[in-house]
């Protein structure tokens, strides 16, 4: 049924085109928010089982890349051991406002090759939501130093290679050496008779 609905809204234009992707988003988001509720209830169950009690059950908005959802993020206490523990944040690392690894490439791969507010625009014509142009400047701007550190260590061992003696090299045996032509030969001669 949904696939016949997104077939007949294909087919009105751009503006069925905007509506299949609100479908597709209504039709998504429960079953992801039921997945990261399930991972919830699983990993908090574990905490229970060593004597933690629930103290309170705040929903956390969490970006990933088909949009935002929410997701109850416990706080357990434990009283005989006077410590607290969150184990969404601790064990699947979801934070209010954090954004999943897969979003994060999506806004880094189109915010190095455009400016931010074109990429925020056709991250909206990609995924259907929109995202704001500084969420993306703020995750090209976080990988940048890993990105020049790979960069960096890259050109170094390429320049230590480069710097080994050429008989010393891998694959100098496999190198061709090109013959002397008949005018360099001619020339070899007629230098050496002037001598």
């Amino acid at each position: 049924m949904l696939y016949r609905r997104r077939k007949e809204i294909k087919r009105e234009g751009a503006i069925g085109q905007l509506k299949c992707n609100c479908v597709t988003q209504c039709a998504l988001a429960p079953w992801r928010e039921m997945i990261l509720s399930h991972l919830s209830y699983r990993v908090t169950r574990d905490d229970l089982e060593k004597g933690y009690k629930v103290h309170r059950r705040p929903r956390v908005k969490y970006l990933v890349l088909f949009g935002p959802i929410e997701v109850e993020s416990p706080y357990l206490w434990n009283s005989d051991k006077k410590q607290g523990t969150r184990p969404i944040k601790n064990q699947l690392g979801i934070t209010h406002g954090g954004r999943s690894l897969a979003l994060e490439k999506a806004l880094v791969d189109l915010g190095i090759c455009q400016s931010y507010p074109q990429a925020a625009k056709q991250f909206e014509q990609h995924y259907g939501w929109s995202i704001d142009r500084y969420r993306i400047r703020r995750s090209v701007v976080k990988i940048a130093p890993q990105a020049q550190e790979y960069v960096s260590q890259r050109l170094e061992s390429s320049r230590k290679e480069y710097n080994i003696s050429l008989d010393v090299r891998p694959g100098e045996d496999k190198i061709l050496k090109e013959a002397p032509s008949a005018s360099a030969m001619a020339r070899a001669k007629a230098q050496r008779d002037r001598m």
